[in-house]
């Protein structure tokens, strides 16, 4: 992968541009998405994740509320990668975590983002799935 060839050139990039954000996609290999989040995290960019398959789409896991410092701030998947996520989520057994609601708890996400979801949801046919099961 052209990424993992020129990740020295990439962390370069984004060392001297110090954009205000930077997007990374699940095509990246794990070790070049890992080695750009941890960098990003060092500067203080937010990232986003956009997974790009259901297959993809569970690495982010990986990556929310890390320890080791690369850690995804946005995470932009369709209701069928939402669907993958939350159901690796729960065969990883996360959801029984303190850790895992730490880091839940960590976003601030009170009763307004709740109502706005449900909101969406209903709008956008996403519905039950996301306020019932989305929502554990």
């Amino acid at each position: 992968m052209l990424a993992d060839r020129r990740i020295g050139q990439i962390v370069d990039r984004i060392t001297s541009l110090r954009p205000s954000l930077v997007a990374l996609d699940g095509n990246l290999s794990a070790s070049t998405l890992s080695t750009l989040l941890t960098h990003c995290a060092s500067l203080e960019i937010p990232t986003v994740f956009e997974p790009t398959s259901l297959p993809k789409s569970k690495r982010v896991l990986d990556y929310l509320g890390s320890a080791e410092g690369a850690a995804v701030d946005v995470v932009t998947p369709n209701l069928l990668e939402l669907r993958g996520i939350h159901a690796a989520a729960d065969e990883r057994g996360l959801f029984e975590s303190a850790a895992w609601w730490k880091t839940v708890d960590s976003l601030g996400l009170g009763e307004d983002w709740r109502s706005a979801v449900e909101r969406w949801a209903r709008r956008s046919g996403a519905g039950e799935w996301v306020i019932n099961e989305g929502g554990q």
